[in-house]
């Protein structure tokens, strides 16, 4: 569900388009989304750094090993980058399958990579729309800083070059 395209005034039952779809989240609320992967320092990190820059969302990650019933719990939404991960969460927590989302995204990619803040960014759509992944930082801010100063050399390059 893309709880991020509706205004909820109380907890229940919405209707969009002859769609019923239970909900728990409240307006005004943050969306807790839990990101997990095999260690939780790369993919899932990145995720949780990406969506968790845009308002109205609050994200925690996680390796498989350092999962709990509290942080499963506590999250609304769970992206596992892998359906091996699912296993992990069911395991501790078996009735949280339906708030749980695969975005197959294979162990290949280091934290923040711009490759993976691409795919996912591509994955995260289908599940919380365009509005939201449009307002998602695309690079780090520290890569952000790098090119605003190598552009930022280029300008005062040309610029010595027109003179």
């Amino acid at each position: 569900m893309r709880f991020s395209m509706f205004k909820l005034l109380r907890v229940g039952r919405i209707i969009v388009k002859n769609l019923c779809v239970d909900c728990d989240f409240i307006a005004g609320e943050e969306m807790k989304v839990l990101f997990v992967c095999k260690r939780g320092a790369d993919r899932s990190r990145t995720g949780a750094e990406m969506l968790g820059a845009v308002e109205g969302y609050e994200c925690l990650s996680a390796g498989v090993w350092s999962l709990s019933k509290e942080l499963i719990n506590w999250s609304d939404l769970i992206f596992c980058m892998e359906s091996e991960h699912v296993d992990a969460v069911l395991k501790i927590c078996p009735m949280t399958e339906e708030k749980i989302k695969v975005l197959g995204i294979p162990d290949k990619y280091y934290f923040n990579q711009v490759e993976l803040r691409y795919l996912l960014k591509e994955r995260l759509r289908p599940y919380l729309g365009d509005e939201v992944c449009l307002r998602m930082k695309m690079l780090p801010d520290q890569e952000r800083r790098k090119q605003e100063e190598l552009f930022q050399k280029i300008f005062k390059n040309l610029e010595t070059l027109e003179r």
